[in-house]
């Protein structure tokens, strides 16, 4: 187990923070990626004060930018030679309507392409490990979205919860269709619901007094990492792939999210948004 490798994206809190943590306590050496280097720093060396060991690693990367993206994967290939768990958990809520370098909306070009962009870079490696496993941490939120493929980048309208559930919706799809992907490599790829956790997430996208009533319901970032935590190491999902978790339980997304033709038609729309030529290939 020391010797196994996991990345694990948007880790310096809420859920990403535990899922690192716990993971570098079952023995994985874990990078952490997040965007704030002095944020990033403080909470690598608090693990590894917990964990009584030099086990966690941090790089640095805007999920917001392809080239950021792709210099952190760089990075990550010059250091290290295997990746047997990939966490995509990097995600954010906005407030109002902007848009990233690439052009994408912002919730879009993070939410989405980030995990898009982050697994096409690492792939190879991903692929040349023996068992490896790619989580993507999606939403129940993405039962409140439609599927309007006019108005992917809120080209026509923007709703914050609306966009945000749009996004996950994403999430769902691009790991159904990774698994496809992915059918005779070893590799298998599982989307997660991780409940609605007690953090700062999505603070700022609606009345402050909405997002306090809603603490009272929430919970905690340990049990919103569980399910994460479950799918990257547990042995009794070793063999499940393009699967939906809840609760460490496998569930039914909603009838969008399982429908092949949408997962199809997300992936070449990712491709050419994203100026891929070849999924997983890297020049």
């Amino acid at each position: 187990m020391t010797e196994k490798m996991v990345m694990v994206t948007g880790a310096n809190s809420g859920i990403g923070r535990v899922t690192a943590r716990e993971l570098a306590k079952m023995g994985y050496t874990v990078v952490m990626v997040c965007r704030n280097e002095e944020k990033g720093l403080a909470v690598r060396d608090d693990i590894n004060a917990d964990v009584g060991m030099e086990r966690v690693h941090l790089l640095l990367a805007d999920f917001s930018s392809h080239a950021s993206i792709k210099k952190m994967t760089d990075e990550y290939k010059s250091r290290f030679d295997r990746l047997d768990v990939l966490v995509n958990n990097a995600g954010l809520m906005t407030s109002s309507l902007k848009t990233t370098e690439d052009g994408f909306e912002y919730m879009m070009g993070v939410n989405h392409f980030g995990y898009f962009l982050n697994t096409h870079y690492l792939l190879e490696i991903i692929k040349s490990t023996p068992h490896a496993r790619i989580v993507n941490v999606a939403s129940m939120a993405h039962r409140f979205s439609t599927l309007d493929w006019n108005n992917m980048n809120a080209e026509i309208k923007f709703s914050a919860l609306g966009q945000y559930g749009l996004t996950k919706l994403c999430n769902i799809l691009f790991t159904n269709k990774l698994a496809e992907y992915l059918e005779g490599t070893g590799v298998t790829a599982n989307s997660l619901h991780p409940g609605v956790v007690n953090s700062n997430f999505g603070k700022g996208s609606y009345p402050s007094f909405v997002h306090s009533l809603g603490n009272i319901f929430m919970i905690s970032p340990e049990k919103g990492a569980r399910t994460s935590i479950y799918l990257a190491s547990s042995p009794e999902v070793g063999n499940f792939t393009g699967t939906y978790f809840v609760d460490c339980k496998r569930r039914f997304p909603s009838s969008v999210a399982a429908k092949k033709e949408n997962a199809d038609r997300l992936w070449d729309w990712s491709m050419e948004k994203s100026g891929i030529e070849s999924f997983g290939q890297v020049r």
